[in-house]
């Protein structure tokens, strides 16, 4: 059974999760995005981008801005903080961190999918 802050933080989840979704659900997947979980305040799971590989995102939110900050990490480091993110740019945001190159439609081109 679930304390009543863990009811929280999970629905809170399940609210930034779909409101990452709005953004575009085939962006979200093409981070390689898994491991969805509620953390504290917010939403964590992995990704595996062109620019981020094997990397953590979390999305938590800044209860008296009502915005977001998102944190980028590697190797249990954040290596990068944005903060005070609207939830409708969410999904751009963490594209151009976790997705995005210089030479984005090359590396897609070039890209190696194992199944």
């Amino acid at each position: 059974m679930r304390t009543q802050e863990q009811e929280r933080n999970y629905n809170l989840a399940k609210i930034i999760q779909q409101q990452l979704f709005m953004g575009g659900k085939m962006i979200v997947f093409s981070w390689g995005s898994c491991n969805y979980k509620a953390i504290k305040n917010g939403l964590q799971f992995n990704v595996n981008g062109f620019r981020l590989k094997n990397g953590i995102v979390q999305i938590i939110l800044d209860e008296g801005k009502d915005l977001y900050i998102i944190n980028f990490i590697k190797r249990n480091l954040i290596i990068k903080t944005i903060t005070e993110v609207f939830f409708e740019d969410l999904t751009s945001f963490i594209d151009r961190e976790v997705e995005l190159t210089e030479n984005y439609n090359k590396d897609v081109e070039n890209a190696v999918y194992q199944f």
